[in-house]
């Protein structure tokens, strides 16, 4: 596995987001996904869901709504071409399933079914609702947190 400073684990738009963000401050990571780009948007979603929020709206870091119907709501599959075009140049890691995040005197251990990564000073998991974006913390052994 590949170590890097950072590690986010998902490849929804939040990782995918925060992905960018750290690219933009030149931080070493890799980006951990179980599935695919958008696996959540492509498993466990309507083919007829729409986003809630107009096209013109739909913003992530570095990228706005370019379509023709700025009044319009991205369906589901246009919700994963977008994604997936975000994606690119991203170092997302497919297939990679996180088993364990693990404090160290200095940073996270992460354990995946490929093995481990990263040794670095911090490890992320973005989520969306009704997940929150947290940061590991550095609890007791056996702490529920």
């Amino acid at each position: 596995m590949r170590h890097a400073t950072t590690v986010v684990i998902g490849a929804g738009h939040c990782g995918l987001a925060l992905s960018r963000c750290l690219a933009a401050h030149s931080v070493d990571h890799a980006v951990l996904e179980r599935g695919e780009v958008a696996h959540s948007w492509r498993t466990q979603r309507w083919d007829s869901l729409r986003l809630l929020t107009p096209n013109w709206m739909t913003r992530l870091p570095g990228h706005t709504y370019r379509g023709d119907d700025p009044d319009g709501y991205l369906s589901m599959p246009g919700v994963i071409r977008l994604l997936e075009e975000y994606a690119t140049g991203a170092p997302v890691l497919t297939g990679v399933t996180v088993t364990s995040v693990q404090p160290l005197d200095q940073g996270y251990l992460v354990r995946t079914n490929r093995g481990a990564c990263g040794h670095g000073p911090s490890s992320w998991r973005p989520g969306g609702p009704p997940r929150r974006p947290g940061r590991p913390c550095r609890c007791r052994r056996g702490s529920p947190r």
